[in-house]
Order: C-alpha cells, then structure tokens, then sequence
C-alpha cells in the first residue's frame, strides 16, 4: 500500500470511529464483564484493532487529531434529574442502590467508585426519562410519573432500579401519564364550565322573613 493511500486511511480513521471508540470507553461500557458490546460497538472496535494493525504494519507517521469528549458528572446528571421529575434524594438513593449521604456526595461533586458503570447505567435511565418527558406534552416537574404503576401493579420507580429496563417501557409509562393529563384538562375544562353555567343569584329576588323585615 502506498504512503499517502495508509494516511488516507488512517486520517479516516482519527476523523470517524477513533471519536466514537473514545467515547465509548469513557463512558465505561466496554470494559469486559460489565455486558456485551452492541453492533455499533463491535464495529468502532473492529475498526480500532484493524487501523491499529495497519498503523503499526506501514510504520505510518501520524499526529492524532484531538478528540472532545464531553462526559457529563454525576452532579450535573442528578441535577437534571431533579429538575425534571423533581424526584427527592430518598428515591434516588433506591433507584441507585445507594445511601443518602451518597447521594448527597454525589451532589457535591464526587463521582460513583464502587459498581461505577451499574450507577452511570441507571442515571442514564433516568436521563432518557428525563429527556422524554421534556418532548412530550407533560408539565415539568413531572413528579407524579415515579409512582405510576404498570398492569403488573409494579411502580415505574421500582422498575428504574433495574438498568436494563427498556425504551420502550419508558414511553408506555410517559404515555399512560400523558393520558391522564389530558382526562384531568378535561374534567377541569368541564368543571369550570358547569361553574360559571350556574344561575347567580340576585339579591333582591331573595325574600326576607316577615318578623325580620
């Protein structure tokens, strides 16, 4: 292969999945034992180990490009958190599996070190919650949605406990909650209507006992 055909590549390679390999491990999601990686995942990876080996096969001189990755701390996650489901220290704590002076550390600036990827997982979660909400119809804060409780009569918090609840979950409960903000505009649409539908009454129509006139 040619010189400028392998920096071709190479720059290619700094430009297109370097970035997203970078992020990826960053974000600590693909440390082996924590899950198996996505398609996406094994495809940046793949392209990573093949550009590494032709890297190193053609003795390419090159000067990486510099990379922003924006990781996003733990304090600045719960403060989006409480600001869109107004959700207090003690339910994130059991949606953590944590303490609530942990949460309170967190809040001040520390990050998660024991089970860190299980705790940035569930706060991604919550996240994507959080960013759902703000697309749908539903009043910020949306405080009531954590005690919205599935067919199965268990609570959408109960389920966030759990890192792998699904998207799709997510939206049936945003959903369901978007339902019944609605039926409650309706009920009360319909009971100021019936208010101000009502007769007033007009005092001089209303007669005064004769022992008191």
């Amino acid at each position: 292969m040619e010189m400028n055909s392998a920096q071709r590549v190479v720059d290619a390679y700094w430009s297109t999945y370097r970035p997203g390999f970078v992020a990826i491990r960053t974000q600590c999601l693909c440390r082996s034992g924590i899950r198996p990686l996505s398609e996406m995942e094994q495809l940046i990876w793949h392209h990573y180990m093949m550009t590494e080996m032709l890297i190193n096969a053609h003795a390419v001189p090159y000067t990486p490009k510099s990379v922003s990755v924006q990781v996003i701390s733990m304090s600045k996650r719960i403060e989006q958190v409480r600001k869109v489901l107004s959700i207090s220290v003690s339910d994130l704590s059991e949606i953590l599996g944590v303490t609530r002076p942990t949460v309170y550390s967190f809040i001040s600036g520390n990050e998660p070190v024991e089970d860190a990827p299980s705790k940035y997982r569930l706060m991604g979660r919550l996240q994507l919650l959080c960013e759902k909400i703000e697309q749908s119809e539903l009043p910020i804060p949306c405080n009531r949605i954590l005690r919205r409780h599935n067919d199965e009569g268990e609570s959408l918090k109960t389920l966030l406990q759990d890192e792998t609840i699904s998207e799709s979950m997510l939206d049936s409960f945003i959903d369901a909650e978007v339902e019944q903000h609605h039926e409650n505009k309706r009920r009360l649409a319909a009971s100021a209507k019936n208010r101000s539908g009502k007769k007033r009454l007009d005092p001089e129509a209303i007669s005064i006992p004769f022992h008191l006139q």
